[in-house]
């Protein structure tokens, strides 16, 4: 069973997400499944309204339903943190059990795929340990989400997607990858489909280790070109005040971060670009012509 965990601050488009997942991985050969961490929580506040489905009640009464979840979720956490991580666990188990049992079809056996679309606490990421799991944040970046300034986005539940969303090293390394989503559909849709292999466990980096090259990491965590802008202007200003540096290395320093900037936010050279060591040495217009003449001391006479 391959296990897919998804966070981020409500309304930023978790859902959406975890919808695509699910048609690849089925278009794949998988058997998703979707259980979220809130799945048990939502059974139990359903049933003490008479619901024998949640996503009935909640259509019938949102407001309740939001509110009666986070009062029944947070009293349990408090007397147990772990209450319903661990009733989540008692869910995820049973699905495994059901998969080494089932019966393949036409020859074929299908994987689970199973997709979690509400991570909102930090148990919740140590528990998906147990399968291994995938995660993935999905940012809001720049785009203002829905109610984002309503009464219960103070809720302890949204505690952990602010944090991350507002830059938090040691929160945002707990997620093995980040995704933003404030542009297109259409963006989204290719940023999900460069990534599906990975996701759906296809890629076979899901048997070995991670690769940690800079490369790879501004892909698994989606850097964005206002990142990269931002600090190549904070380094302009660095460099401008550094009045013990070389005029003639300053004035290179200053055209080559100027350079990138410009290629940044014309969209002429990608984030993902600047991580590749050949575009690094493209900067440099003497290392064509010392490679060169390397090449030619070192050619046999």
């Amino acid at each position: 069973m391959h296990v897919i965990v998804l966070g981020g601050m409500a309304r930023v488009g978790k859902t959406e997400v975890a919808d695509i997942i699910e048609m690849e991985a089925k278009m794949a050969g998988f058997l998703p499944l979707r259980m979220s961490f809130s799945t048990p929580v939502k059974y139990e506040v359903a049933a003490q309204h008479d619901y024998d489905d949640p996503n009935k009640f909640k259509a019938d009464m949102p407001d309740v339903y939001r509110k009666e979840c986070q009062k029944l979720g947070a009293g349990m956490r408090e007397h147990n943190p772990d209450h319903w991580v661990n009733k989540w666990l008692e869910y995820a188990k049973a699905e495994q059990r059901r998969e080494t049992k089932r019966a393949s079809k036409n020859g074929n056996w299908e994987e689970t795929v199973l997709i979690v679309d509400d991570c909102r606490y930090i148990n919740e990421l140590e528990a998906v340990k147990k399968f291994d799991a995938v995660s993935m944040f999905v940012y809001a970046g720049k785009r203002r989400l829905e109610d984002h300034d309503a009464e219960w986005r103070a809720h302890e539940s949204e505690e952990l997607a602010q944090r991350v969303e507002a830059g938090d090293e040691d929160l945002t390394e707990r997620f093995s990858w980040g995704l933003y989503n404030d542009g297109t559909q259409a963006d989204l849709e290719d940023k999900l489909e460069a990534r599906m292999p990975y996701l759906i466990g296809e890629h076979p980096e899901r048997f070995s280790d991670t690769c940690k090259c800079p490369e790879c990491a501004s892909f698994r965590y989606d850097i964005q070109a206002s990142e990269l802008i931002e600090g190549f202007r904070e380094a302009l200003r660095d460099i401008k005040k550094d009045k013990a540096l070389d005029k003639d290395i300053k004035d290179r320093l200053l055209e080559l971060f100027e350079e990138a900037i410009d290629d940044l936010e014309s969209g002429d050279v990608t984030p993902r670009d600047m991580f590749k060591a050949d575009w690094w040495l493209s900067l440099n217009p003497d290392t064509e012509e010392h490679n060169d003449d390397d090449d030619a001391n070192n050619s046999d006479p």
